[in-house]
């Protein structure tokens, strides 16, 4: 295996938290934080920390707003973010293929 080929995939999309976001983000319009914690089962704390990376990063954007009176934030993926997305999926695959046997 090559390390060319290890190093094409995206580190601040490989952790398994924002790879899981990005995926959630890249089927749904927006998802707010009870969506993500419901579907990837982690802490505020963690949560948060890597949903500010991604923002960092230009790959998601955040908007607070109100829901009634209640404040409530979404997040979006970024024009950025959907492209280094689809990257990301494209360079595991040449990794993977890269990888097997044969």
């Amino acid at each position: 295996m090559s390390d060319d080929l290890l190093s094409q995939v995206d580190d601040t999309i490989h952790a398994k938290a924002r790879l899981g976001i990005m995926a959630i983000l890249a089927v749904e319009e927006r998802a707010d934080f009870a969506r993500f914690k419901r579907a990837l089962g982690l802490s505020d704390g963690n949560l948060g920390s890597h949903l500010r990376i991604l923002e960092e990063a230009g790959y998601v954007s955040m908007e607070k707003g109100f829901v009634g009176r209640r404040p409530h934030t979404t997040w979006t993926i970024t024009d950025l973010g959907g492209r280094m997305y689809r990257q990301y999926l494209e360079a595991l695959e040449r990794l993977l293929r890269g990888a097997a046997p044969g």
